[in-house]
């Protein structure tokens, strides 16, 4: 791994639209903590050694959190399919 990193300040943003698809309203701010990134890109070799040497566990791989809804559940909140497969043909 490289010690090529760049830091990048806290900032709060505007996340989200209120114009385009209801999952992503309403508009919010967010605040991101500052961190560290590398100036560039890391390879899948580099990541692994990465994961060798510290021992971390992907968010893929963690357990689930049982206490927030499932992506299908959110998928049944958000998403009607009575109203956009009328806009979708099969085979596109």
């Amino acid at each position: 791994m490289t010690d090529d990193l760049r830091w990048i300040p806290a900032q709060t943003y505007a996340m989200g639209s209120d114009r385009h698809y209801r999952e992503e309203s309403p508009v919010h701010q967010v605040t991101v903590d500052g961190f560290w990134i590398e100036v560039h890109q890391v390879t899948n070799a580099q990541f692994a050694e990465f994961i060798s040497d510290t021992g971390y566990v992907t968010v893929a791989e963690r357990p689930l959190d049982s206490t927030r809804p499932t992506s299908r559940a959110l998928r049944r909140r958000t998403c009607n399919p009575d109203r956009w497969s009328s806009r979708v043909r099969p085979g596109r």
